[in-house]
């Protein structure tokens, strides 16, 4: 659609500007469309595999596309692609980029018997605001996580991470031996991994 722009120097750009995002969001759906504030990337590339099972007692960590207005953001969402056997604890939460830990779920351990969409509420309601840099975690503890949903590219980190650093990765494991999630998580200490799994905040 053609779209007529004014001249320089004339105050009408309102209605142009407004006609152009209007268009660029119907390209696409959104997180909104879905019920969610934001993803790490659309729920429809993400697919099972058995290989995104997380290691017991790790905490892994997903970054989240910068906030861009504030939000009120009461959980996570995560696919459960594989169903968990044995858990004692299991948590979601979000970290904000200095590492620390603002919001966590109950322990959750019960919930993870079956397969599809697990949508876990925070104890507390987290209200972030614009510019906020903030990763989705989650632990699981016992004999079998379950698997989580992933990206389709994997096991190449220069896919998945990209030039990002420790401190800075999209997917990464912060601290191991945990049994609920630690309340700051040393950033640059983490490790980057190969798996991309999906995370919704909602």
């Amino acid at each position: 659609m053609a779209i007529d722009t004014p001249d320089i120097g004339q105050s009408a750009w309102g209605p142009p500007l407004n006609l152009a995002l209007s268009t660029l969001g119907q390209t696409t759906f959104n997180p909104p469309d879905l019920g969610y504030k934001t993803w790490n990337f659309p729920s429809w590339h993400a697919i099972a595999y058995t290989s995104t099972q997380p290691v017991s007692g790790t905490v892994v960590m997903m970054k989240m596309p910068q906030i861009v207005q504030p939000e009120t953001i009461t959980g996570v969402t995560l696919y459960r692609a594989v169903v968990a056997v044995g858990l004692t604890d299991a948590y979601v939460g979000l970290y904000n980029s200095a590492g620390t830990r603002v919001a966590v779920s109950a322990n959750v351990s019960g919930t993870w018997g079956a397969l599809g969409m697990q949508q876990t509420a925070f104890t507390g309601a987290y209200a972030a605001s614009a510019g906020d840099v903030l990763f989705a975690a989650m632990l699981f503890v016992g004999a079998t996580p379950p698997g989580i949903a992933a990206a389709q590219i994997a096991n190449h980190q220069s896919n998945m991470n990209g030039q990002t650093t420790a401190a800075t990765a999209l997917w990464a494991t912060g601290p191991a031996a945990q049994t609920t999630l630690p309340a700051s998580v040393t950033m640059a200490s983490r490790t980057p991994i190969t798996t991309g799994h999906w995370a919704g905040l909602h």
